[in-house]
């Protein structure tokens, strides 16, 4: 009898394996190195279930994971890699990863997708640090301001009076 795993708990493995990745910077995984990624997590919620039965499970019921050529993996879409691991990133309290990857445009969809789920004054102001922001900063710290679940007041009028003058300009 096959020991099914609730979706949270094939969430709890699939997060560490999209920080990985995002933190690697790549979208595929050897089959090798999925498995040494994800057996501590998988550990955490089945004692039975072997990582590559994880996998094939959730390529053969969810679609998240797809094997793209034989022993590589790879979510299905890079949003799904992306939104794992702001989920991941939340959940650990490592806001900091995301503030030191303002100028990183590899992690701008992560940084948007966890502003949106989190207090987001940190990352905004960690845009708007410098005496004149680069032009991705900005446009991160707005696209942030706009998606985030909160922010400080202070950091909400500073983004406004930004706005403000670069209308006016």
């Amino acid at each position: 009898i096959a020991l099914q795993l609730t979706p949270a708990q094939k969430q709890q493995v699939l997060q560490p394996l999209a920080y990985y990745l995002m933190q690697a910077g790549v979208r595929e995984i050897p089959l090798q190195d999925a498995r040494t990624v994800i057996a501590p997590h998988l550990a955490e919620v089945s004692m039975h279930m072997q990582p590559d039965e994880f996998l094939q499970d959730i390529q053969n019921t969810s679609g998240l994971l797809l094997e793209r050529d034989p022993g590589i993996y790879g979510f299905a879409h890079l949003t799904f890699q992306e939104y794992l691991a702001a989920v991941y990133i939340k959940e650990k309290g490592s806001e900091e990863v995301l503030v030191d990857k303002i100028e990183d445009s590899w992690w701008h969809e992560t940084i948007r997708l966890y502003c949106a789920q989190a207090d987001a004054t940190k990352i905004i102001e960690a845009c708007l640090a410098e005496t004149r922001p680069s032009t991705a900063a900005l446009t991160l710290a707005f696209e942030c301001n706009e998606e985030k679940l909160k922010a400080q007041p202070s950091v909400i009028q500073r983004i406004d009076e930004l706005l403000e003058k670069g209308v006016e300009d």
